[in-house]
């Protein structure tokens, strides 16, 4: 197994600000996807947002994160020594928003969700719900910069009734 010095360095600080129309977003979370040369990506939630529309995340939040991952479902993760260095990083959607409740809702009773989970999950969708339909951008810096990492920044569209948006032909 490859030690952390040996492995494609995950930052050891990642800053995300979310905004829609150019203005930042308190209390959204973002998902932080961190892609693997084996086994399955990671999908790891952190927020909320502050005021500013920021949330930070740490070296050390995302490996404790990957490890209650790899805790709960052994045969679907490997180690963060897999990590081929893309990490995709957008604010959680409506869809995503009900997807982690309703796994949370199936498993809160068997693993170790980190407190006011679901809280966090409640807010931000209530938050959406208020916004509508809006792009949801997101910004993100990372420290020590890196060039073996690639992020990814998705914009995604907040979705407010659940449906998906269609295009206007025209």
């Amino acid at each position: 197994m490859k030690t952390r010095s040996e492995m494609t360095k995950i930052p050891d600080r990642l800053s995300a600000v979310v905004s829609a129309d150019g203005k930042p977003l308190e209390g959204l979370l973002i998902m932080l996807s961190l892609e693997m040369t084996s086994k399955n990506t990671f999908h790891i939630v952190f927020g909320p947002t502050d005021k500013k529309g920021r949330v930070e995340v740490s070296w050390r939040e995302i490996e404790s994160e990957a490890a209650r991952s790899r805790k709960m479902f052994p045969l679907d993760y490997d180690g963060l020594s897999s990590f081929n260095g893309k990490i995709i990083v957008a604010p959680m959607a409506q869809d995503q928003l009900k997807s982690a409740l309703g796994a949370y809702d199936i498993y809160h009773e068997f693993s170790d969700y980190p407190s006011s989970y679901r809280e966090k999950l409640e807010t931000a969708r209530k938050i959406l719900d208020r916004l509508g339909p809006k792009l949801l951008a997101v910004k993100v810096t990372v420290r020590p910069s890196n060039d073996k990492i690639r992020i990814e920044a998705q914009t995604v569209m907040a979705r407010s009734n659940g449906l998906p948006q269609r295009k206007r032909s025209g």
